[in-house]
């Protein structure tokens, strides 16, 4: 199981933030990350703990990761965070995952 835990997200934001990349997926990705980690921090034992939000974030974990993926790819990965949301009502809402 892929695991990015809070140092590891924060430090993407800043990477992609720090190179102006602010538009770029991977930028968004780590943005999602990290509201993903807050909210199941605040309704369970934590991220860390939780195996099910950090299996649903698996494809967001290697966009950010990896290389710029396709816009495809992209809402695949958030496809896939949004059902873990949606299975999940105890999960405060993402305003970052809103169309």
């Amino acid at each position: 199981m892929m695991f990015m835990n809070r140092s590891d997200i924060y430090e993407a934001i800043n990477k992609y933030g720090r190179y102006q990349r602010l538009g770029t997926y991977q930028y968004k990705a780590a943005v999602i990350l990290h509201y993903l980690s807050e909210a199941v921090d605040s309704c369970s034992d934590g991220w860390h703990s939780w195996p099910a939000p950090c299996r649903a974030a698996k494809q967001l974990q290697q966009i950010v990761q990896g290389t710029e993926p396709t816009p495809t790819q992209y809402k695949k990965a958030v496809g896939a965070v949004k059902a873990f949301m949606t299975r999940n009502p105890t999960v405060p809402r993402l305003h970052c995952l809103e169309d």
